[in-house]
């Protein structure tokens, strides 16, 4: 029986790097018999899929679609598929989404294997903060922002993968994001829990990093968050991916970004990870057969320092440079 490889995400472990490798070296791939299907003007994903099961307003019927998908592996030798989004993560507990995309698998004599990653959700609530900020969707401090976002399924793992674990229509496997996955890159370590090894040349994948969507420093944070309070995605909407760009990219020149923004203190650490306890137990030992607190024992144990930008700390030209640069955005994207 053939396979398809279901990679789920979670967000912010490293997707957009494993994305990445799988466009880039698509013609390789299929040479060694690895299907990774994009059609039209893509970054990379097969959220569409997603997008039309769901009826989702973002579907496209010139990206991914299931009657295109079906003829092209119909079409394809390659003996195994690998499809990719983090959106497929954000089922309702008791969708039947899961069934279907089983049953379209079977029609086709393809088994299922589902892939996901967690991370301990202090990290992830940092790196969704800073994500949010470059997106100007919020203007909030990170200690406003963040009691309300903790409600949000996404950081309910147990919950957000079970979806995917009932019935016995998948096989899941779920993996930790901790330091020795950030170390080699999470594509290496998707390759080897997919049996992929043999398939991807060991050169493509030596030395690569999960490098894309890093978490900027706090002066480029705070950047994001006074154009947002300026007006926000709806203001700059046209324009949003230049605005982003350029603000990265001179927070990088300026050398903003050399230490990534860090809201989260020990104390709030520990209130996360009481929190989200027994979820992450039961998670842990299912699928790690481990405490959760071994497999992230570097990421719960590393002293934090808050380095939030806050004027009534800062020196007077470090608010200027700030100021200036906003300006600079808004005067530069306004008018286009």
């Amino acid at each position: 029986m053939r396979h398809c490889i279901l990679h789920i995400g979670g967000h912010k472990t490293g997707s957009s790097a494993v994305q990445q490798i799988f466009m880039e070296f698509g013609e390789e791939l299929e040479r060694n018999g690895v299907l990774y299907p994009l059609r039209g003007t893509t970054t990379g994903t097969q959220r569409n899929l997603f997008y039309e099961l769901t009826g989702s307003k973002h579907f496209d019927s010139e990206q991914p679609t299931w009657a295109w998908l079906e003829e092209t592996i119909k079409a394809s030798p390659c003996d195994v598929v690998v499809l990719s989004s983090e959106v497929f993560s954000l089922l309702p507990r008791y969708s039947r989404i899961p069934k279907k995309i089983a049953r379209f698998f079977r029609k086709l004599d393809f088994s299922v294997q589902v892939v996901a990653y967690v991370r301990p959700q202090h990290e992830l609530v940092n790196s969704m903060y800073a994500q949010r900020l470059r997106l100007l969707n919020s203007d909030l401090r990170f200690a406003k922002w963040v009691p309300r976002e903790l409600g949000h399924r996404i950081y309910d793992y147990r919950a957000l993968y079970s979806p995917w674990d009932r019935g016995g229509n998948f096989f899941l496997t779920v993996l930790p994001y901790n330091q020795p996955v950030k170390q080699h890159g999470a594509i290496i370590d998707l390759v080897d829990a997919c049996g992929l090894r043999e398939r991807l040349d060991a050169t493509i994948v030596a030395h690569r990093r999960d490098r894309r969507n890093l978490t900027p420093g706090p002066k480029t944070i705070e950047a994001f968050r006074r154009l947002a309070q300026s007006g926000g995605r709806r203001k700059y909407r046209k324009h949003l991916r230049d605005m982003r760009n350029f603000i990265s990219a001179e927070g990088l020149k300026r050398g903003w970004n050399d230490e990534p923004f860090q809201g989260v203190s020990e104390r709030m650490r520990r209130r996360i990870a009481n929190r989200f306890a027994k979820e992450n137990e039961a998670l842990a030992s299912l699928y790690f057969s481990q405490r959760w607190n071994q497999v992230f024992s570097e990421e719960l144990t590393t002293p934090l320092a808050v380095n939030e930008f806050d004027r009534r700390r800062m020196q007077k030209a470090e608010e200027q440079e700030i100021t200036e640069l906003v300006k600079e955005a808004k005067a530069r994207f306004r008018g286009r």
